[in-house]
C-alpha cells in the first residue's frame, strides 16, 4: 500500500493525476472539465464578500459602541461560525424549494456565455439565468469571507482613526 502511495505522489508530481475507472477516463480531464464553474464560484463569492464586508466594517467602526456596530459584530461571529456547507442546504431549503426564487441545482449558462450574449448580443436573458444560479451558492462561499473582511476592516479603520493626523483633522 505505501509503495502505491509513493508511485500516486510520484505521478502526481510528474502530472499525472491517476485514473478513474468510474468513468474509464484520466483524472485531470474531469478535474480540468470543472475547473471553469470552480474558478466562477470562487469569483462570485469573493464579490459577494467584497461588496458586503467592506461598507458593514466601516460602518462598524465609524459607529462604534452603537447598536450597527452590535449588529455587524453579531453578523461577523454568525458568519464565522456557520458552516459554509450547512448555510448553503438552509439557504436551498429556503430560498428555492420554499419560496421558489432561485433554482436548486444545474449550470445551463456560463458567466463567459452570459457576458458573450449581453455584449454582443444585447441579450440580458442569458445573464439573468446565470445571476440566478450562481447567487444562493455564491451567498453561501463569500459569507465566512465576508465575516472575516468584515472584521478585518473595523480593525484597521479603528486603528487608523486613532492615530495623530486623523485628530489634527479632526481638530482643524
Amino acid at each position: 500500500l505505501y509503495v502505491q502511495y509513493i508511485e500516486y505522489l510520484g505521478g502526481l508530481v510528474q502530472g499525472d493525476m491517476g485514473y478513474s475507472y468510474i468513468s474509464n477516463t484520466e483524472a485531470s480531464t474531469r478535474i480540468f472539465a470543472k475547473l471553469p464553474a470552480t474558478l466562477e464560484l470562487a469569483f462570485a463569492g469573493t464579490i459577494v464578500a467584497i461588496v458586503i464586508s467592506i461598507p458593514l466594517g466601516v460602518i462598524s467602526a465609524t459607529r462604534r459602541n452603537t447598536p450597527a456596530d452590535y449588529g455587524a459584530t453579531l453578523f461577523s461571529l454568525l458568519g464565522i461560525s456557520t458552516p459554509n456547507f450547512w448555510l448553503g442546504i438552509m439557504l436551498v431549503l429556503l430560498f428555492a424549494v420554499q419560496l421558489d426564487l432561485f433554482p436548486t441545482s444545474g449550470r445551463p449558462v456560463g458567466f463567459d456565455v452570459a457576458m458573450a450574449s449581453l455584449l454582443f448580443k444585447m441579450e440580458i436573458g442569458p445573464l439573468i439565468t446565470w445571476l440566478s444560479h450562481i447567487t444562493l451558492p455564491a451567498v453561501a462561499l463569500g459569507t465566512y469571507f465576508t465575516a472575516l473582511i468584515t472584521r478585518l476592516t473595523r480593525s484597521e479603520m479603528l486603528d487608523e482613526m486613532g492615530k495623530m493626523y486623523i485628530n489634527a483633522v479632526r481638530a482643524k
